[in-house]
C-alpha cells in the first residue's frame, strides 16, 4: 500500500516567504514572549471570525448591533483585550469590524452569489468536503486545510480567501512560481466537490480600514462568461465592476 502523506494546515506561502521563519514557527515552535499587547495576528483572527459569523446570519440587519455582539464575544475570549492599555486598539477594532462586515454584505447584495459556508475544513475523514490528492514520490499527497468562504450561485462556486495587510492583491506570477498556491488549490477542492468554477479571489482588509469600496475590491480570477460576470455583480458588463477586478470600465 502506498504511504499516505499530508500537507499540514499551515499557510503555504509562509515557507516560500522565509523558510527559516517557517522552521522556527512550525518545526521548533518558538513563540514570542507574552507582552500583553493586542497583536496584528489577534486583530486578523478576530476580524476573520467576526466576518464569517456575520455573513452566516440569516438576519444581518441591524448591522452595527449584530457585528458588535459578535466581535465583543470574541474579545471576551482574549485576555489581552481587557487590559486598559489596549482599550484604544479594541475600540478601533470594533469600529473597523462593522465597516468590513457592511462592505462584504454590500458586495454580496450586488450580485447573485450567496454565502454557502465559512471556514469550512477539508481533507480529514470527518470533513464534509472531499479533498484533492496528488501523486508524490513516496505515495499519495493529500491536501488538508480550510477555506475562508465559499459563495454559491446555481452550480458555481466563488472561493474567497481573507487577507489582512498588504498581501491581498492576486498575482499570476505568484501562482506561476509557486509562492501563493492557496486560491487555485481551494478552487480545485471546490471543483472536486461537484462545483463549476466561478472564480477565486482575495478579500483584502487592513488594520486601518477604509469605507471606500475600492479598498476591499475582490482580487483574483474568474470565469468570464457573461452570465457569470453578471452573477458576480449586476450591471458590471455595461457600467464596469465595483466589487471585483474586472478590466472593463465606462
Amino acid at each position: 500500500m502506498l504511504q499516505k502523506m499530508y500537507f499540514i494546515q499551515h499557510p503555504l506561502q509562509s515557507y516560500y516567504s522565509c523558510p527559516f521563519s517557517y522552521f522556527c514557527k512550525y518545526v521548533l515552535r518558538i513563540e514570542k514572549n507574552e507582552d500583553g499587547k493586542v497583536t496584528p495576528i489577534d486583530v486578523g483572527n478576530i476580524m476573520h471570525a467576526t466576518l464569517s459569523e456575520f455573513l452566516l446570519l440569516e438576519e444581518k440587519e441591524p448591522i452595527k448591533e449584530n457585528v458588535l455582539k459578535i466581535v465583543s464575544a470574541h474579545l471576551e475570549q482574549n485576555p489581552r483585550a481587557t487590559i486598559e492599555a489596549n482599550k484604544a486598539v479594541v475600540e478601533r477594532l470594533k469600529i473597523e469590524a462593522e465597516k468590513v462586515c457592511a462592505l462584504a454584505y454590500a458586495q454580496i447584495c450586488k450580485g447573485k452569489y450567496r454565502v454557502k459556508s465559512c471556514e469550512i475544513p477539508f481533507g480529514k475523514s470527518e470533513n464534509e468536503l472531499k479533498t484533492v490528492t496528488f501523486n508524490g514520490k513516496n505515495g499519495d499527497v493529500k491536501l488538508v486545510g480550510a477555506i475562508d468562504r465559499i459563495d454559491e450561485w446555481e452550480n458555481r462556486a466563488r472561493v474567497i480567501d481573507y487577507k489582512t495587510g498588504s498581501s491581498g492583491k492576486f498575482s499570476f506570477s505568484d501562482v506561476y512560481y509557486g509562492v501563493k498556491l492557496q486560491l487555485p488549490l481551494y478552487m480545485s477542492v471546490a471543483i472536486n466537490n461537484g462545483y463549476k468554477a466561478g472564480g477565486f479571489f482575495y478579500f483584502p482588509f487592513a488594520s486601518s480600514w477604509s469605507e471606500e469600496e475600492s479598498a476591499c475590491k475582490l482580487s483574483g480570477v474568474y470565469e468570464d462568461s457573461d452570465e457569470n460576470v453578471l452573477a458576480m455583480e449586476t450591471g458590471s458588463l455595461s457600467n464596469g465592476a465595483t466589487i471585483f477586478d474586472m478590466p472593463i470600465s465606462k
